[in-house]
């Protein structure tokens, strides 16, 4: 039976229906969200390479890497933009790091 013939009863109502997932990243992606950025822009503070220079390195516009690490991106104030896999690989990469080495609490120690 189609969902235009089915008696009204069948239709699936608000307490019946499935939950639509969230456009909110949850709080563990807000933490590894802000620790990558932290550890992206320390490490590239503490190698003294620019915003520009690591974007000539990886192929990635500058203006992306300044929003994963300043929080310009994903069009709400004060989130941080997503970092996809392959972002962070060759970020990581260019920074003579490993991509795990980016989510872990602190990679510069002062």
């Amino acid at each position: 039976m189609s969902t235009l013939t089915r008696p009204l009863a069948q239709h699936p109502t608000p307490d019946t229906a499935t939950p639509r997932r969230s456009s909110q990243p949850s709080e563990r992606a807000r933490i590894f969200d802000n620790r990558f950025a932290d550890n992206l822009f320390a490490l590239r503070t503490v190698r003294k390479v620019t915003r520009r220079e690591l974007a000539e390195l990886t192929g990635i516009p500058h203006y992306t890497i300044e929003k994963i690490e300043n929080g310009h991106g994903c069009g709400r104030k004060g989130l941080r933009r997503a970092v996809t896999i392959g972002e962070a690989v060759v970020l990581a990469e260019a920074l003579g790091v490993a991509p795990g080495e980016l989510l872990k609490p602190s990679v510069v120690t002062r």
